[in-house]
């Protein structure tokens, strides 16, 4: 395995603390600096379609004993909708195909479009005159697959979460970074839960072992967006929707040495 391409330096650290509050449009400016051997980032322009919150109570709206019983389930345990739907179809003894196939869906969004934006043009900008460039409802996605001056290509460590936001969850979360193998990085509100990204670059096998070890520490990650970006071969994480809050950096994080 290649050795990480690891940040743990006060200074870096140091260098992405005094943007919290800020946008997180405003961190790659700064990662293009830290990390000169970033060639290129890539962006996905996209029309938002139904999460699998949507589809499974879309399922729902007919069978109202199911229904019930998935609500007493989510009434008595904080789990996201699929455990809560899971769970009640384990203990009955049955799981219909559409649920499943419900469950597995996974198809490219035909809306998507890729612009790839060169390190130069980030740094005077460009990230925010592509947001403001956005129309009716599309959101917009930054890619963690970077392409290096080097021709390679890299990821950046990123991840979601699925607990609210809150002073103790952020502490929590940060020491937990630090547990991953996290050196250096920030931590974002995205409205209902946080961001993550780090300013490591990692080749393919490491960012599958970061990707795998943050799945060990589900429900506090996302363990349907980590699984969806495996099988996508890269995370993507919003930075602007018309119809969600814009994400805010909240807070760095970094190791002494």
């Amino acid at each position: 395995m290649k050795t990480a391409h690891r940040s743990s330096s006060l200074d870096e650290g140091h260098a992405l603390a005094h943007l919290r509050g800020r946008p997180v449009v405003d961190f790659f400016p700064h990662l293009c600096r830290l990390r000169p051997e970033i060639a290129e980032l890539r962006f996905e322009t996209f029309e938002p379609r139904p999460g699998i919150d949507e589809r499974l109570s879309a399922l729902l709206t007919n069978n109202s004993g199911m229904k019930n019983g998935i609500e007493e389930i989510r009434a008595t345990a904080s789990v996201p909708l699929w455990d809560a739907v899971a769970c009640h179809c384990m203990s009955n003894g049955a799981i219909s195909d559409e649920i499943v196939d419900t469950a597995l869906l996974h198809e490219p969004n035909p809306t998507t479009v890729t612009t790839s934006l060169s390190a130069q043009s980030i740094i005077e900008g460009q990230v925010a005159v592509l947001s403001k460039s956005a129309v009716n409802d599309n959101s917009i996605a930054v890619c963690s697959k970077v392409r290096l001056a080097s021709g390679g290509e890299a990821h950046i460590p990123m991840l979601d979460f699925r607990c609210p936001v809150s002073d103790s969850n952020s502490e929590a979360i940060l020491r937990m970074l630090k547990h991953l193998g996290e050196g250096t990085g920030l931590l974002v509100a995205s409205g209902r839960s946080y961001h993550y990204y780090g300013v490591a670059l990692y080749d393919e096998s490491q960012w599958l072992e970061f990707m795998a070890k943050a799945l060990l520490l589900r429900p506090i990650t996302d363990d349907r967006f980590i699984a969806h970006r495996i099988i996508d071969g890269q995370c993507r994480l919003r930075i602007y929707s018309p119809s969600r809050p814009v994400p805010v950096i909240i807070g760095a994080l970094h190791n002494a040495g």
